[in-house]
């Protein structure tokens, strides 16, 4: 039936159910009864009517290679996510089996003694890698200042009408972006480019100075937290001395060296998680844009937008919200036994 043909029925209908209406006794019931019969047979008109397919564009290969990607790096982030949770899991089965085997109570006396070694071993390697940091800015700021004392010497002597020491200036001391396009046009006034070229060596000099002074600012604040955190620990390393094969330290000495190898073990397996979820928001992203690029209808694109968002929101780093057998606290689990006595006969 056509759109025509459906709407001729209609008007008709409609005009039969008014006839019935203007009939005495009974003919409000009636009317009523055909104004019904007529929303019926209208709906049922517009139900018999073809409505023109939708045309559905060719998916272009740009989109069909970022579908790819996203798949590729949606896989991979599984693959590391259900590694990760196998590691979480035979964790809280060794975790179990040695509280069996050393007992929780010689755990819990050493773990003051082990919690003082990591925080440690944790403070030091960052005050190395911040000594590090001093020494690379102090080097970079050592070369920047011989660099600014050639090119003064260089720029006295052009004023002065000597010899310049021949070098490869541009490359020594490469100016600025904003400063190249100031000076075009002006590329014969050398004296000019002398002076903007002392000026950007003076600047790398006394940025590296505020580099530098923040670097060792840091490194004091991390001097004195090692010195701290090594005070402690040599306290609790003293009151161990004296003990003897029966110490706690020394017997609980197996679970806590392989709960830091399962600690760094974590740390790596969340960073390479982290890494691949970063590539698989990327992938979304571009994948997203191809299709609103290729659609070019809004109400589309918000919804393909929404529907990417709402996914990166529900499949990444959603490790707070699991639980695994085995691993329920107890009802008095213990945090930590620095108020506990140290020294162990």
């Amino acid at each position: 039936m056509t759109p025509e043909g459906a709407k001729l029925l209609v008007n008709r209908r409609a005009g039969s159910a008014g006839q019935a209406s203007g009939l005495g006794g009974g003919g409000a019931t009636t009317g009523s009864d055909g104004e019904k019969e007529a929303e019926d047979e209208e709906e049922e008109a517009r139900d018999g009517v073809e409505l023109p397919p939708i045309e559905e564009k060719p998916v272009s290969p740009e989109v069909q290679a970022a579908e790819r990607d996203v798949t590729s790096a949606m896989e991979e982030y599984q693959m590391h996510e259900r590694v990760h949770m196998q590691t979480l899991s035979e964790w809280v089965e060794e975790f179990n089996r040695l509280h069996v085997e050393l007992g929780r109570y010689v755990i819990e006396r050493a773990q003051s003694y082990y919690d003082s070694l990591s925080l440690w071993q944790t403070v030091t390697q960052e005050y190395a890698r911040q000594s590090e940091e001093v020494e690379q800015v102090n080097q970079e700021l050592d070369a920047a200042v011989k660099t600014l004392s050639k090119v003064e010497q260089a720029f006295e002597a052009f004023i002065s009408g000597g010899q310049i020491v021949e070098e490869d200036w541009a490359s020594l001391v490469p100016l600025k972006p904003e400063l190249v396009r100031a000076m075009q046009g002006m590329e014969s006034d050398e004296k000019l480019l002398w002076a903007l070229r002392v000026s950007t060596a003076s600047d790398k000099v006394a940025l590296l100075q505020r580099q530098r002074d923040a670097a060792v600012g840091v490194q004091d604040a991390k001097t004195r937290e090692f010195e701290e955190v090594k005070r402690r620990f040599e306290q609790e390393e003293a009151s161990h001395s004296g003990c003897t094969w029966n110490c706690s330290v020394k017997r609980a000495a197996p679970f806590y060296e392989k709960r830091r190898a399962h600690e760094l073990k974590v740390e790596t397996q969340l960073a390479e998680m982290r890494r691949v979820e970063q590539q698989l928001y990327g992938a979304r992203q571009r994948l997203a844009d191809l299709q609103n690029a290729g659609l070019g209808l809004v109400g589309r694109a918000r919804s393909v937008r929404s529907m990417l968002s709402s996914r990166s929101r529900l499949d990444e780093m959603s490790l707070h919200s699991f639980e695994i057998a085995g691993a329920e606290p107890c009802e008095d689990e213990f945090m930590s036994c620095c108020g506990s006595i140290n020294s162990d006969n």
